[in-house]
């Protein structure tokens, strides 16, 4: 099990510096310092217009875009929780499978008070704004790919993954945290390059949510209380998950 378990319930200078890197990160978004339109500006234009007269381009964008597509980021990081929760001789893997469920639930409030906190934020998404943008909806009909949003800050999908990231980070140690990260990374491109979302959707809307999530996780009793509150609910799972694996003779 990763040291997070064994140190102190109370990490202040951390959750001081995690709390107060959100904030620096969200006012530098709100007073524009530095220019983080320009960035966006140029995140969209070149990044969207890589569907300009490619056909190839514009399937591929296409099905990444397409909300299949994001089950298939939430399968990756469910098997890889699935392999460090039965990791370390199957020492842990009740208080992995119970602590599962309570990030299910922290990552629903986390969620919907975000939205409340921040809907004075509401913006529609750069393929609705910016011109010229190369909508996969129309170049693509067939498939059903989300290229606009009405309201696109701060994107579910994005602050999500960036919320996981943060998870792994504190409980599943860094290599696994820096896997999420590439996998949260590539499957929040898409709705870049689409104009479904602005970059600093993602990267103030999701980071701001993930620093706040890390520090109420990684610097607080909550992760130790997680662990005590869902163990016997994970031990449970385990004996569910693991029987079909026993008939299969994954494992013995």
């Amino acid at each position: 099990m990763t040291s997070t378990f064994n140190t102190s319930p109370w990490r202040p200078k951390l959750f001081i510096l995690l709390v107060v890197a959100a904030v620096l990160l969200f006012l530098s978004w709100e007073f524009k310092w530095p220019d983080w339109r320009s960035l966006d500006e140029f995140a969209f234009f070149n990044l969207n217009g890589l569907l300009e007269n490619s056909p190839s381009h514009q399937k591929f964008w296409a099905i990444a875009n397409h909300r299949a597509f994001d089950l298939a980021s939430a399968i990756l990081v469910g098997l890889l929780y699935l392999q460090w929760s039965f990791s370390d001789s199957r020492k842990y893997t009740a208080q992995r499978l119970g602590l599962f469920f309570f990030l299910l639930i922290f990552s629903l409030i986390v969620l919907e008070i975000s939205k409340f906190v921040l809907d004075s934020y509401q913006r529609i998404s750069p393929s609705l704004e910016l011109k010229p943008a190369h909508r996969l909806s129309l170049l693509i009909p067939d498939i059903k790919a989300k290229d606009s949003s009405g309201n696109s800050f701060p994107g579910d999908h994005g602050m999500v993954l960036s919320l996981w990231t943060g998870y792994f980070f504190i409980y599943a140690g860094k290599t696994r945290g820096f896997l999420v990260l590439i996998i949260a990374i590539l499957f929040t491109m898409p709705r870049v390059v689409s104009g479904a979302h602005w970059l600093t959707d993602i990267i103030i809307g999701g980071g701001t949510v993930a620093l706040i999530g890390i520090a109420c996780l990684g610097a607080t009793p909550l992760r130790l209380l997680a662990l005590k509150w869902f163990a016997g609910f994970g031990a449970k799972i385990e004996k569910l998950v693991m029987l079909p694996l026993k008939l299969l003779r994954i494992v013995k």
